[in-house]
């Protein structure tokens, strides 16, 4: 489905993994904010314009990851802040779908960083292996014996005759 704003208030607060943002459509500027940090319920969140005029205000009744806001005043081109508890977010709208913060859910993977970034391990690359490329040999040799004398060649098959 599409997320399309046309006009009026809009504020929903919810999770952050599987967020959609709002539809290119939207005819009055829309904003998902992935927050750094879950809000906790009862924190308010505000959105002021550049002067800092307050254009929407809401206290969410439970903790939050995200934020999906929208309003009449709101208009492209036009930088805005938003905050909630220790979290502020000053943005300009360039179009009328803006997300900040980064989205996991369906299109990342729900969790990871940045959404769609690749993880990097600790120290910034992949481990050595020990002696280079090569696999490492058996203390003695050779493979080690299964438990329960299992056997250590393949079977054979009618094929193998």
């Amino acid at each position: 489905g599409k997320l399309i704003v046309t006009g009026g208030n809009v504020i929903a607060c919810g999770g952050s993994s599987m967020v959609e943002s709002f539809d290119e459509s939207c005819t009055q500027p829309a904003v998902l904010w992935v927050l750094n940090s879950t809000a906790e319920a009862g924190e308010t969140f505000t959105l002021k314009d550049a002067a800092g005029n307050v254009l929407l205000s809401y206290e969410p009744e439970n903790a939050a990851g995200s934020i999906a806001f929208s309003c009449p005043g709101m208009e492209t081109g036009s930088t805005y802040t938003s905050a909630i508890g220790s979290q502020t977010q000053e943005f300009t709208v360039e179009q009328t779908s803006v997300t900040l913060g980064s989205a996991g859910g369906i299109s990342g993977l729900p969790g990871m960083p940045g959404g769609d970034e690749t993880p990097t391990p600790p120290g910034g690359g992949m481990p050595e292996m020990p002696g280079g490329d090569e696999m490492p040999t058996p203390p003695d040799g050779g493979m080690p014996e299964m438990p329960g004398g299992g056997r250590k060649e393949p079977p054979t098959t009618e094929d193998d005759k």
